[in-house]
């Protein structure tokens, strides 16, 4: 992922607090999602967000298969309401 002007995060800190409130409501949590909203929901399926990444553009590029060779990649920006090339 490519951020070409930069961005800011923001992280949780304390952890600790976090993992005890998720310990006394998660539980409650799982009940809701299966017996208040009719959704089928395993064990690990609900994540918590801890954290943020803000940017004002990005892009990303992905490949098939393995390349060996050095390759580089120009992103080029596109007007709102374009489809990329």
């Amino acid at each position: 992922m490519i951020l070409p002007n930069g961005g800011t995060a923001e992280d949780l800190l304390n952890h600790t607090l976090v993992k005890k409130y998720i310990a006394e409501n998660a539980k409650s949590w799982y009940n809701y999602i299966k017996e208040e909203r009719g959704r089928e929901v395993d064990n690990g399926d609900i994540r918590l967000v801890i954290g943020f990444d803000k940017v004002s553009s990005w892009g990303i590029a992905t490949f098939a298969r393995s390349i060996e060779e050095q390759i580089r990649l120009e992103f080029k920006t596109v007007s709102s309401g374009q489809a990329a090339p």
